[in-house]
């Protein structure tokens, strides 16, 4: 039995350690915070954990908002809706 904890420990931190390698190779330069992308891929290739963990809280700035949509009114000469 614990070598099948010990053994899914080792899973969920290679995937955590995956994604943020990936994560931070896909991410824009534009939000990129605090050092150079390269600096953060080789924090995470030497300390793995450490680094992926780092990338997530410090180095990848927020989603730039998505421009709302231009709102259509409808004039109405000066009317109310229940005029209209």
């Amino acid at each position: 039995m614990t070598a099948f904890v010990a053994f899914a420990l080792y899973a969920v931190v290679v995937v955590l350690c995956l994604h943020a390698f990936v994560d931070c190779v896909r991410t824009p330069d534009s939000r990129v915070r605090h050092l150079p992308k390269a600096i953060w891929l080789l924090l995470m290739f030497m300390a793995p954990v450490l680094g992926g963990i780092a990338w997530r809280n410090l180095g990848k700035g927020p989603a730039q908002p998505s421009p709302q949509p231009a709102q259509h009114t409808r004039d109405c000469g000066g009317q109310t809706l229940a005029q209209v």
